[in-house]
């Protein structure tokens, strides 16, 4: 095949491809003079990567091959007069794809180049929280810790002491707080009538002291009838001779049983030296020789 034949198969590709590409040229000029109007922002994409010329070159090699086969077969023309004999020459070889290919891989990989480089999008929004990973292997052992302390009141008398004070102050918040709800709540009181006259009081005059001969002792006041009454006891102890299982005995009561002397701390009836009530004032002595 001579190479005008060649020159011209490459021409006619060239030619259907400026054909095609015209028809796409109003469309991308429609593209890039329409306003975009911003949509809502769509889920995260998967991380980009940039566009390389051998990534669009096999789709380009697939696309020329198709267009190289469309390209009809020439037909006979008609007969023209004989020329003149030429020299003879060189075997030729049938034109095939590879033939043209190197010319058309020159033209789309300026093509891809001028494809302007993709910019990185806006940031998407956090995706959720993935699951846990496996557990790690154990860390090194530490270093030994400080013997311990047993805790003793003084260690806790702090807390607890700060503890009190502060439930006290709660508790007379809330108690001033009732208290004046309770206040609030009252009726306003009214002016009474005047009361009857009272009487004439008790004074020094009317005072007496009683005694029972024993731990009470009573302050009365009294006069025209009128009586008023005061008792109080006094911590004396009082000996009430040999323990008695009938006898009820009271605090200060000193009794003698199994040899020695017990005061009685507490009413009880029980008997010296079986419980808490009583406590031995004078033990036992031992038998003379």
């Amino acid at each position: 095949m001579s190479k005008d034949f060649q020159q011209a198969i490459v021409r006619a590709v060239r030619a259907e491809l400026d054909k095609r590409f015209a028809k796409l040229e109003p469309r991308f000029s429609e593209l890039q003079q329409r306003q975009m109007t911003p949509g809502p922002q769509g889920e995260r994409g998967e991380p980009g990567q940039s566009v390389k010329a051998e990534d669009v070159l096999s789709i380009l090699r697939a696309e020329l091959m198709e267009m190289v086969k469309a390209i009809p077969a020439p037909k006979d023309g008609e007969r023209g007069e004989p020329g003149p004999k030429g020299e003879p020459g060189q075997d030729g070889k049938s034109i095939t794809a590879d033939d043209v290919l190197p010319a058309l891989m020159s033209q789309a990989t300026e093509m891809v180049k001028a494809i302007p480089p993709p910019k990185d999008g806006q940031r998407g929004e956090q995706g959720p929280q993935g699951a846990p990973g496996e557990r790690g292997e154990p860390g090194p052992r530490g270093d030994a810790g400080q013997p311990g302390k047993s805790l003793t009141l003084d260690d806790v008398r702090p807390l607890i002491e700060s503890m009190q004070a502060k439930w006290e102050l709660d508790f007379e918040r809330r108690a001033l707080a009732t208290m004046e709800k309770a206040i609030d709540r009252m009726p306003s009181p009214k002016d009474g009538k005047d009361g009857a006259d009272g009487r004439d009081g008790l004074g020094i005059d009317d005072l007496t002291v009683e005694h029972d001969g024993e731990r009470t002792v009573t302050v009365v006041y009294e006069r025209d009838g009128r009586r008023k009454e005061f008792p109080f006891q006094i911590p004396a102890m009082i000996y009430r001779g040999t323990y008695k299982p009938e006898h009820e005995y009271q605090r200060g009561d000193v009794v003698t049983w199994g040899g020695g002397m017990s005061v009685c701390l507490e009413p009880t009836s029980e008997k010296p030296g079986t419980g808490k009530a009583w406590q031995v004032a004078v033990r036992k002595g031992r038998d003379a020789r």
